[in-house]
């Protein structure tokens, strides 16, 4: 596409996708490019971030799907999600004319691998993500160990799915 389509095309997505980080009460960190980043327990922590994060992650991966139908075959987007828990460092940072809300650390790196891992249409979680899930809604298909940069033991990932059908039936519609 020329860069102006592009443009187009982001400014309609971008909204969708934030959205849903927000209505899952995720705060959204960055865009990066045409990818964003959003992070859950920061500022506001809650039992279930995992699950909201998964669940808005899925939510996504259903959302763009309506919005590709709308755009017709020759403009269609594909997204790849990967999702990682742990300890991060955040705040504003940056210098004193441009200061940025970043979280940073080896977590958020992971995340970014984990994400890398995704083919298209997937969303991943680590096993540290896993073991903070609350509900039984989503179904988890364990993956073969995956060996990335900047890590020397492989990252235990999973596939993530509903476990029902049922549960995306309005799902987009969703309200906390």
């Amino acid at each position: 596409l020329a860069p102006r389509e592009v443009v187009d095309l982001l400014n309609r997505y971008f909204p969708v996708m934030a959205e849903i980080v927000f209505r899952h009460e995720g705060t959204l960190e960055k865009y990066i490019g045409d990818a964003l980043m959003a992070i859950w327990g920061v500022p506001t922590h809650h039992e279930d971030d995992a699950d909201r994060a998964l669940a808005a992650a899925l939510e996504m991966r259903s959302a763009l799907a309506k919005l590709n139908a709308t755009w017709g075959a020759d403009r269609r987007l594909e997204i790849h999600v990967g999702l990682n828990s742990g300890p991060v460092a955040f705040g504003n940072i940056g210098s004193p004319d441009y200061v940025q809300f970043a979280a940073i650390g080896d977590t958020t790196n992971v995340s970014a691998r984990v994400c890398t891992a995704a083919k298209g249409g997937e969303v991943l979680i680590s096993e540290a993500t896993r073991r903070r899930l609350r509900t039984g809604r989503f179904a988890l298909e364990a993956l073969p160990p995956v060996t990335v940069k900047g890590k020397t033991e492989p990252l235990h990932l999973h596939r993530a799915s509903y476990a029902s059908v049922d549960e995306t039936v309005g799902v987009d519609r969703i309200r906390r």
